[in-house]
């Protein structure tokens, strides 16, 4: 699940956000993608805390990958949320776009009864080969060639 929430009291100076520590006062807004890992230390302290949460599936994403897109969701330019996801991630809106895009494609691989097509045409690609073209370029092995290595291993 997507988590983004913003807490309405202080319950913590800092948050361990990754690898990194990051200001947890009051009216923080946070969010938290698939996979990735948000705590406090672990000193056994614990809070009640009040505020404001959205949860959504991965799902309401599929098929809307493109950096145009999520900058008109945020509204901004596109050219600020590339400059914005740039500085955070090091890579290009495109890039990082991609790269995520590929993550859930690893991961729907993974899958033996999705056929490739099905995989393409939910990560919002119009024809089943670019999607394999695309997914060749970053991996460097075809969606096919990477399903059979991960059967194998």
């Amino acid at each position: 699940m997507y988590v983004i929430f913003l807490k309405d009291v202080i319950c913590a100076d800092y948050l361990k956000y990754g690898r990194q520590e990051y200001d947890f006062q009051e009216n923080t807004l946070v969010f938290v993608s698939p996979g990735q890992v948000l705590g406090h230390p672990a000193d056994g302290s614990t809070y009640q805390t009040k505020g404001w949460c959205l949860y959504f599936s991965p799902e309401l994403l599929r098929g809307t990958p493109s950096v145009a897109y999520f900058a008109e969701q945020l509204h901004l330019s596109a050219n600020y949320f590339g400059d914005l996801i740039k500085k955070e991630t090091g890579k290009s809106a495109q890039e990082y776009v991609q790269q995520k895009i590929m993550n859930t494609a690893k991961e729907m691989l993974a899958d033996p009864k999705k056929s490739i097509s099905e995989i393409a045409y939910a990560l919002g690609y119009q024809y089943p080969q670019y999607f394999s073209r695309a997914f060749k370029k970053v991996t460097g092995c075809t969606p096919n060639e990477y399903r059979s290595e991960r059967i194998t291993v």
